[in-house]
Formats: structure tokens, sequence, C-alpha cells
């Protein structure tokens, strides 16, 4: 009977972790300047990679700024 409550509670934890996982937001995107400057932590930014926005380390540069502009 023990066995059947263990069984259980590993399965509610694993469900609970899922939808955790699955509540977590993917925003699409096209092009850089799609995605909220707000999702990302301060040294990182946003960047669209594959259509989806992801967090990146960005390296202050003219060029690279302007290419995550136009990008």
């Amino acid at each position: 009977m023990s066995q059947i409550s263990y069984f259980l509670k590993a399965l509610l934890i694993f469900f609970s972790l899922f939808l955790v996982e699955i509540n977590g937001e993917v925003k699409p995107c096209t092009y850089n300047i799609d995605c909220p400057l707000s999702m990302c932590p301060s040294p990182e930014i946003p960047k669209c990679v594959n259509s989806i926005c992801e967090c990146k380390q960005f390296i202050i540069d003219s060029a690279a700024f302007q290419a995550y502009l136009h990008d």
C-alpha cells in the first residue's frame, strides 16, 4: 500500500514540474526588435533565434548595436 502512495507522490511531483515548464512564456518573433527588453536580466538582451526570443549576452559595440536593430 505504501508503494502506491510513493508512486502517486512521484506522479504529482512530475506533473507539477511539467506544468511549470508549460507555463513558461515563449515569445514568437521575426526580428530582434520584436522581443521585449524586460524579458532579460541587465547584462543580457533579447534576440530572435529561430523565431523565438532568447536572452543573449550583449557586447557593447556600435556595429553590434546596429546589427541588433536590423537583424
